[in-house]
């Protein structure tokens, strides 16, 4: 049985580099049904809250954790306690999603206490101040934002695709924010070497998202509006689930533009 879980867990691995979530949840679960130990239960359920996420379905990837971590705060095992701290990120992420910012942090410090995911942690916390910056346009924060971010890419080799990705955000919020054509070339730049590693790494999910960020924050008409470019970053997901085996970017990138039409005509 226990094989029969860890090979679950790799095959769901896998799903999730592709970007099919919904399959890596199930497998996930399944996994964690076949799991022969307290630990890997947990690890298998917070990766499938993980998967939750990624599909937009940011309630449940709430509940799920919060019944993790309620449960394993009857176990007295430091094992279990260590394993829990995966979780608590977890649910940070999912708390950030839904906006509630105070209950993100407060997850996210307490999974920096687990030194393998603290740089995972350091990088959520990061995007909670960018998105908290947004929300109430301010400079400072979205700048502590951009570097923190830089700290975080630097420490894993200064070529991190999401980290690059989120550097140009966050530079991007800040040219909007202040109208300074030197940060939007910044900024540029910043989606440029993002495209070439993804280039680099055959990536097929992430490009059609960054063109459309791209554009938003650093079109040459009239940006979005900060506030509506976080609430359409928070409403794409739940829309989008598309075998991206079957998609290709060119035909992605339409979908986001699509999608981002009819945001702007119902929201904006």
């Amino acid at each position: 049985m226990a094989q029969n879980s860890q090979l679950l867990k790799q095959q769901a691995l896998e799903l999730d580099k592709q970007a099919l979530w919904s399959e890596a949840c199930g497998l996930a679960f399944q996994a964690a049904l076949l799991a022969e130990s307290l630990v890997e239960r947990i690890e298998n359920l917070t990766f499938g809250s993980q998967m939750l996420i990624n599909i937009g379905q940011t309630t449940a990837a709430k509940h799920l954790p919060l019944s993790i971590i309620n449960a394993c705060a009857k176990q007295d095992n430091d094992e279990i306690r260590k394993t829990c701290l995966r979780t608590y990120y977890h649910l940070g992420w999912a708390y950030s999603n839904l906006g509630d910012y105070d209950k993100a942090r407060a997850c996210l410090k307490k999974a920096l206490e687990r030194e393998d995911i603290k740089w995972s942690a350091k990088h959520h916390l990061a995007k909670v101040d960018l998105e908290v910056g947004i929300i109430n346009n301010n400079p400072a924060l979205v700048e502590k934002s951009f570097r923190e971010f830089s700290e975080h890419n630097e420490h894993f080799g200064g070529n991190l695709a999401h980290g690059l990705r989120l550097m140009a955000r966050a530079k991007g919020a800040l040219y909007v924010l202040t109208d300074d054509e030197k940060i939007k070339q910044q900024s540029k730049k910043l989606y440029q070497r993002t495209r070439e590693v993804f280039a680099q790494e055959k990536n097929i999910y992430w490009p059609s998202e960054l063109a459309i960020e791209e554009k938003i924050l650093l079109g040459e008409k009239d940006p979005m509006t900060l506030l509506g470019f976080q609430k359409f970053l928070r409403s794409r997901r739940e829309k989008m689930h598309a075998d991206f085996k079957e998609i290709t970017a060119e035909q992605r990138l339409k979908y986001m533009e699509k999608m981002l039409k009819e945001f702007e005509a119902k929201n904006l």
